[in-house]
């Protein structure tokens, strides 16, 4: 049997700290987009990163929400639009399995892109 040497420290047999693999994503993907232009979002389908959405990209998003027949895709086109990890058709594999996912990440998308629900005001 083969036993590791006694180094007489205890702290030798806990193992090292792990970094969650999300967090080296997140590094790489904010060196692609820009530090705060990308949210990721841990869901029951595991974690799920978006970029920020472009103009053109938000305004077709509050288009659809305009629109009464297309309202309840309005959040699932931005984030299929958006999304940078998984890849597009791993996230296009998770909405097959967990549709409801792209609601969970909904305000983090909406935040990313500037949206609040409440503003501070002053009168």
């Amino acid at each position: 049997m083969n036993t590791p040497p006694d180094t007489g420290s205890r702290l030798s047999l806990v193992p090292p700290a792990t970094v969650d693999p999300i967090d080296a994503v997140l590094a790489t993907l904010k060196e692609t987009h820009g530090d705060g232009n990308v949210v990721a979002v841990n869901t029951q389908a595991g974690w799920i990163a978006f970029r920020k959405p472009k103009k053109a990209e938000y305004d077709r998003h509050v288009g659809m929400l305009m629109d009464d027949k297309q309202k309840p895709k309005a959040i699932e086109a931005l984030a299929c639009i958006t999304v940078v990890y998984p890849s597009r058709a791993e996230f296009d594999a998770i909405l097959v399995r967990l549709p409801g996912v792209v609601l969970t990440c909904a305000d983090a998308l909406t935040e990313l892109a500037g949206f609040t629900e409440k503003a501070e005001t002053k009168k």
